[in-house]
């Protein structure tokens, strides 16, 4: 065979192989798109499941008997998955799961679509099946600041919850109603001498400290009457919501309120000190001029401090944090 041949077959051979690496080279960047806009989907479905939980977080815990906040939970879930440009039909499901005393404290959304390839039909590959999901979990604050010198017992909690769900409660007593110079107003820095100074002051603005489950606290004797009405009132006035109703209560409330308070649950060490069993969010109702203030127990759901599980106890206190656990 000449060299004219060997060479023409080599050209040939050469061509045939360049065109079979062109073919690859195109399936594999083809196949590299496919797989980004996956990622890209996988992205957007995973933020809208997201958003999707915890829009609804809210809303829990919902008795496993009422059906019909079950349904507005997943609706909510539903439309918030929905505006993020998530079709309903992707929704595989809207779990409310982790029963604590009859009430559901979680919920899970569920997504699941078939992304097709561009480019992957070329070496067999039609798509992918991307399935994201969120899980909210509902915990009870163990931690906390911003809170106010007052509080109540858990057994006086747990009564008041029994009898009207703590409705228009007495958190701290008027003129002849304490016990051995106790009018339920707390020393929350545990520092003695602030006296009446601090107890204005935190009944007004919030105390700056964080406080925790078992710390130790002295009560702080005497009435007070002067300093709880003015604090209260400077509190009380700043409210501007809902003002053709008043203003927040118990019914209709910002949480971000002055009016909306974080109280401790407590259990009495001794006629001097007290330790704190939980935090429990109240909105102020009103005082009678006398020392006395009266509360409204409320759900609230915060983000700050530490938080744990929830038992048959502390689910009924109202501080939420939500958790995202998947």
């Amino acid at each position: 065979m000449s060299f004219k041949k060997i060479w023409k077959n080599e050209k040939g051979a050469t061509a045939a192989l360049a065109a079979v690496a062109f073919t690859a080279i195109a399936a594999l960047s083809g196949l590299v798109v496919d797989l980004g806009i996956v990622y890209i989907e996988g992205s957007s479905m995973q933020n809208a499941a997201d958003a999707a939980a915890y829009a609804a977080a809210p809303l829990l815990p919902i008795y496993t008997s009422d059906s019909n906040e079950t349904q507005n939970a997943q609706s909510v879930a539903t439309t918030y998955t929905t505006r993020n440009s998530i079709e309903s039909e992707t929704i595989e499901g809207i779990e409310l799961s982790d029963v604590v005393n009859g009430r559901y404290t979680s919920l899970k959304v569920t997504l699941n679509d078939q992304v097709p390839y561009n480019f992957g039909p070329i070496v067999g590959l039609q798509g992918a099946d991307v399935t994201k999901s969120a899980k909210v979990q509902l915990e009870a604050a163990t931690s906390c600041s911003k809170m106010v010198p007052l509080g109540t017992t858990k057994t006086q909690f747990h009564l008041a919850m029994v009898a009207n769900g703590a409705q228009n409660v007495i958190v701290k007593y008027g003129s002849g109603d304490g016990e051995t110079g106790f009018f339920g107003a707390l020393d929350l820095d545990g520092v003695k001498g602030g006296g009446a100074k601090d107890f204005a002051t935190w009944l007004e603005f919030g105390y700056d400290g964080v406080l925790n489950i078992g710390d130790i606290l002295p009560v702080e004797t005497g009435n007070m009457t002067g300093p709880t009405t003015s604090a209260f009132t400077a509190r009380y006035s700043q409210c501007t919501h809902f003002p053709s109703q008043g203003g927040c209560n118990a019914d209709h409330y910002n949480p971000d309120c002055a009016r909306v308070v974080y109280l401790l649950i407590y259990e009495m060490v001794d006629i001097h000190t007290v330790q704190i069993y939980g935090f429990v969010p109240f909105v102020l109702v009103g005082t009678d001029g006398n020392g006395e203030v009266i509360a409204s127990h409320i759900d609230v759901y915060v983000n700050q401090g530490e938080s744990t599980e929830l038992d048959e106890n502390n689910i009924y206190y109202g501080m939420y944090r939500v958790r995202l656990t998947e």
